[in-house]
């Protein structure tokens, strides 16, 4: 009777450890860089990702809202009503991120520029988009979102008082902003 041929050895385990040790790797690394490149190429994916939608910087919406010659915008918060209950842009309005739009735009003053903001800017560009291709022209989307604001020092309420810090959202948006920047959610 001829001999059984000897069983050849099991190579997933070992390449499963190489993809664990790959992914773990990177995981370390994005963990680390994150806090240093991380909003910035949030930045660029959402110009990316939403190339249709304006966007306005931190720096020019502060000139914006300054300037007593202009019709101010109205700001637009895209975010749970927990984030926004933590802080939002003075005189900033809620808006859930899956609001219905056209039920949106018959709230919205027709001649009144929108600034939209969530974040780290994806929700909002998501509603800037869709108030866009429902008609509206004047939607911009602020571009770093209430995490760059806050990391600027910008100014933020919470209810009638000033606020500090921001929701981080999720643990991506731990890894975005300063930890003094974030609000203790414990």
């Amino acid at each position: 009777m001829p001999e059984s041929p000897t069983p050849r050895p099991r190579r997933w385990p070992r390449r499963l450890a190489i993809a664990a040790g790959v992914l773990l790797g990177l995981g370390v690394a994005v963990w680390f860089w994150l806090p240093h490149y991380g909003l910035n190429t949030a930045k660029r994916y959402m110009r990316w990702q939403f190339p249709e939608v304006p966007t306005i910087t931190t720096t020019a919406l502060a000139a914006w809202l300054a300037d007593s010659n202009r019709t101010a915008p109205l700001l637009l918060d895209v975010r749970l009503p927990e984030e926004f209950a933590v802080s939002h842009l003075p005189d900033a309005r809620h808006t859930l991120p899956d609001t219905a739009v056209m039920r949106l735009l018959a709230t919205l003053p027709a001649d009144r520029p929108l600034v939209l903001y969530c974040a780290a800017g994806y929700r909002s560009a998501n509603l800037a988009q869709q108030l866009r291709e429902a008609g509206r022209t004047n939607v911009f989307n602020l571009e770093g979102a209430i995490f760059a604001w806050a990391q600027e020092g910008r100014p933020l309420n919470r209810g009638n008082a000033t606020a500090h810090v921001v929701h981080p959202f999720n643990w991506l948006g731990t890894r975005l902003i300063p930890r003094e920047c974030q609000a203790d959610l414990r």
